[in-house]
C-alpha cells in the first residue's frame, strides 16, 4: 500500500523533480502540505493535483519535437 503522505524528499523523487524545488512550491504554496508536529508530509492527492494542474494549464501533455538533423550542405532554414 502506498503512503498517503510524503516527505519533501520522497515527494521530488514522485514528481522527478529537484527537493530544492518541491520546497519552493511549497513556499509559494503551490503545492499544498499539512505539518504534523515539527513534520512537513503532501498528501499523495497533492501531488496528482498538481500534476493535473500543470497539465490543465499547458494544454495537456505535449512531446518535445524530435531535433531536425541537419544534412550537410543544405542552407539552414
Amino acid at each position: 500500500m502506498e503512503p498517503l503522505l510524503l516527505t519533501p524528499k520522497e515527494a521530488a523523487r514522485a514528481l522527478g523533480l529537484s527537493q530544492s524545488y518541491v520546497y519552493e512550491l511549497l513556499a509559494s504554496a503551490t503545492l499544498p502540505s499539512i505539518t504534523i508536529g515539527r513534520t512537513r508530509r503532501i498528501p499523495r492527492r497533492a501531488l496528482e493535483e498538481f500534476v493535473a494542474a500543470c497539465e490543465a494549464t499547458q494544454g495537456g501533455y505535449a512531446p518535445h519535437a524530435a531535433p531536425v538533423k541537419r544534412v550537410e550542405g543544405t542552407p539552414l532554414s
